[in-house]
């Protein structure tokens, strides 16, 4: 897998180069909801900028704040000045890190109020920095576990800020406020094009046989067919390789024409073609930790299909939730999907058979790898 927009992000060395949160969504194709998603599952990092000028920033623990509470003080004033660390001055403070359970109320509503961050992003000699909370002075019984970054104003006359006495400062964020360095999305890249993103899926070296809801029928059939059709693929000559090619895209087309809506889901002729190619291990060369039958295209298309259905918004009954084709097409394109026709036949089988009209339809049970004469592969030792 290789998205064309890594090798530009990668070239970056100024790590204080940033976009705002819906930029990064109309430059990658991924919606802003599944972004904020997948960074509350600790694949990407995202921040806002301080919204005041004249703050300072406090490493305290969460007990001594009051949250939820706009321009409050904290809880035991003498307790939290003698337990805080300054952190440093507004001016110093790049941005300011959003926690996982953050990023998944962003994701859900849109909108959330936060006081406090799991770290900021600090300028230092004309670089940007992560600093994360330094817990409190030692033999602090709080230690080490509950540390968090806040902001407090300083006093109308020019006073310092400090958590004895100053107002707390809540931030109030939505999708235009929130971003995501250059080095972030490109590190978020990495993990896309090593699969990393994906290794759950991971079992042994091989594809998992339980795979989650969000996987569709089809392409569930696609990775039996690799495992099992396609794992002597070493040993086979080029006349075995031929049939077993046919019986594959046969057995493809039976199934997709089992299982898709026929008003709106495309060939299953044309789909059973491609699919068939995407899980034929002679087509394909891998140089992973992955077993030695599994494809790159395949793991592409299972990485997309989590990228753009596994997040908890997307809702199959609610077609309003569901990820814009164009933009799974276009993300496609991008990770190798080049081919006439090939960026919409993937988005096809991908697409979870129950969201085609909303209906909510279940998934298929296993089954053998059988046609419908009853015919079952005979594999070759």
């Amino acid at each position: 897998m290789s998205i064309d927009d890594t090798e530009e992000l990668s070239n970056h060395e100024r790590e204080h180069d940033c976009q705002p949160l819906q930029t990064w969504s109309k430059r990658l194709s991924i919606p802003p909801a599944s972004l904020l998603h997948h960074a509350s599952q600790g694949h990407l990092t995202l921040f806002t900028i301080p919204q005041f000028c004249k703050a300072s920033y406090f490493s305290i623990h969460e007990d001594l704040i009051r949250e939820g509470q706009e321009n409050s003080s904290p809880l035991g004033s003498g307790e939290a000045i003698n337990q805080s660390i300054y952190v440093g001055p507004r001016d110093e403070i790049y941005g300011l890190i959003l926690s996982a359970e953050d990023c998944s109320q962003l994701a859900k509503t849109g909108n959330a109020d936060v006081a406090s961050f799991d770290a900021v992003f600090r300028k230092h000699f004309g670089m940007v920095r992560r600093d994360d909370p330094t817990p409190g002075r030692l033999g602090n019984p709080l230690r080490p576990e509950g540390w968090r970054i806040v902001g407090y104003r300083e006093g109308e006359g020019g006073e310092p800020a400090d958590p004895s006495h100053s107002l707390l400062i809540t931030e109030h964020l939505n999708w235009k406020n929130v971003y995501a360095r250059d080095a972030d999305i490109a590190a978020f890249f990495d993990r896309l094009n090593s699969w990393q993103f994906i290794e759950e899926f991971c079992v042994d070296g091989g594809i998992t046989e339980d795979v989650p809801a969000f996987i569709s029928t089809k392409l569930d059939r696609m990775i039996d067919v690799n495992r099992n059709l396609w794992r002597d693929h070493a040993k086979l000559d080029d006349n075995e390789k031929t049939k077993r090619r046919q019986y594959v895209e046969k057995l493809l087309r039976e199934t997709f024409e089992e299982v898709q809506d026929k008003k709106k889901a495309g060939n299953p002729r044309t789909l059973a073609k491609l699919a068939a190619s995407i899980c034929d291990r002679t087509n394909a060369s891998l140089t992973t930790d992955w077993k030695h039958y599994v494809t790159p295209r395949l793991l592409t298309l299972i990485t997309t299909a989590k990228i753009f259905w596994s997040a908890p918004h997307v809702n199959l009954e609610d077609p309003l939730s569901h990820p814009d084709r164009s933009d799974v097409e276009a993300f496609l394109r991008k990770a190798g999907f080049q081919g006439k026709g090939e960026a919409s036949a993937a988005t096809t089988l991908i697409r979870p058979e129950g969201a085609a009209n909303a209906t909510g339809a279940t998934k298929r049970p296993k089954h053998q790898l059988r046609l419908k004469d009853g015919s079952l592969w005979q594999f070759t030792e």
